[in-house]
């Protein structure tokens, strides 16, 4: 599925507005010299510089509530919002331009799950907002992703929210050195099945270091005591999707939006955890 998600990063170029292609134009020559650099940083280098930035992500994302906060915002708003703050922290947006990607961020809201770029559509009150936040320094690569509702959250929606947030931690709390990635798997799908939910089988969780998206692949399902080893030292993003509803995914007309096809909310909350010789060290802060 890491595949999937690179191959489908790589293939797809789709179009453009102009506003979204400056956002590209902009931080398109730091990324990849940022993506040369990371490449000969020692893997010790790169677990500092990941304990550094991965809550810088966590702040920054934290600290959308507050613009969710207003009458009237768009997920453009929000997108230049960041980009503020990341130009002001010196870190650069490791998504724009990413395969084609036309945006610095990803937006999604109630049915859409991942991958939507920010729109000028008003967000409006009750939705379900997820956000993607990739950032790169000149020395490693942070990301976390965030499911946030705007205004007072109903019944329905903090239970999918709550279910999802549940399977992140059951999830990083097998990350073990004597499990297998299947274990962290199977807990997360455990979790979100137990609240009545649904998890998203076709995208995955993933392993981070010199390249923003490695091995080894962490799904969303599994069995216990399958998949390889996890291994000391290595970094995880472990990522959780979750739908309200059992359906297949499609893709918006931009090529590039993931929904559920059959409607019904979806959540996303991710983690960077770093392996140690005990057990692990969440890197990124999941008190939101």
């Amino acid at each position: 599925m890491i595949n999937k998600l690179l191959s489908r990063f790589r293939a797809r170029q789709p179009k453009v507005n102009d506003r979204s292609f400056d956002v590209v134009e902009r931080y398109a020559s730091a990324n990849r010299d940022a993506y040369q650099q990371i490449q000969n940083v020692s893997d010790e280098s790169i677990i500092a510089e990941s304990r550094r930035v991965a809550p810088i992500v966590s702040d920054i994302l934290r600290s959308v509530k507050e613009l969710l906060k207003r009458e009237r915002v768009t997920g453009k708003d929000i997108q230049s919002y960041i980009l503020e703050r990341l130009d002001e922290l010196q870190l650069y947006p490791a998504m724009a331009g990413y395969g084609g990607f036309p945006a610095a961020i990803g937006v999604s809201v109630n049915s859409q799950l991942i991958h939507h770029p920010p729109t000028d559509e008003v967000i409006t009150d009750g939705a379900v907002v997820t956000l993607e936040l990739g950032v790169s320094s000149m020395s490693a690569y942070a990301s976390q992703t965030w499911t946030f509702v705007k205004g007072d959250a109903s019944k329905q929606r903090l239970n999918i929210c709550n279910a999802a947030l549940d399977a992140l931690s059951s999830g990083i709390e097998k990350v073990w050195s004597s499990n297998r990635v299947g274990d962290i798997s199977f807990a997360i799908q455990s979790a979100v099945e137990s609240a009545g939910c649904h998890v998203v089988r076709e995208y995955c969780g993933y392993g981070m270091g010199k390249n923003r998206i490695q091995d080894p692949q962490i799904l969303c399902f599994g069995r216990p005591d399958t998949g390889p080893k996890v291994q000391v030292g290595r970094i995880l993003n472990i990522h959780v999707m979750a739908t309200e509803k059992r359906a297949k995914i499609e893709h918006s007309s931009d090529g590039w939006g993931v929904s559920s096809a059959q409607g019904g909310l979806c959540v996303g909350y991710s983690a960077m955890v770093l392996v140690t010789e005990n057990g692990h060290e969440i890197l990124s802060d999941i008190n939101m």
